[in-house]
């Protein structure tokens, strides 16, 4: 998730809490609201823990393995090369330090 979209959901988070405690106060109601943005907030909070830290590190530990596979990402221009971990078979794209080419 990008940093903007994370202040996002806070900001909407605060304000979910900040109506479920002005609906308390007035009515006796609002928890259900103050729970929903308590939900939001755990959900910002955990996120990048269960989405394995960032797409675009180099993986770390043992069995990750370069595939040999590079290109450049046409967003960024900067060139990536592909990292594959064969035990969970998941793939990471790893931006290389030079923006000049390799060939392998």
């Amino acid at each position: 998730m990008s940093p903007g979209a994370r202040a996002v959901g806070f900001a909407v988070a605060a304000l979910v809490i900040v109506g479920g405690v002005a609906l308390h106060q007035t009515s006796g109601g609002g928890i259900g609201l103050i729970l929903v943005g308590a939900l939001i907030v755990a959900g910002l909070v955990l996120e990048p823990r269960y989405r394995g830290g960032r797409p675009d590190a180099e993986p770390g530990g043992r069995g990750w393995q370069r595939t040999g596979e590079r290109f450049r990402d046409e967003e960024s221009g900067q060139w990536l090369e592909v990292w594959f971990d064969p035990a969970s078979g998941e793939r990471r794209y790893v931006a290389e330090d030079s923006a000049a080419p390799r060939h392998p």
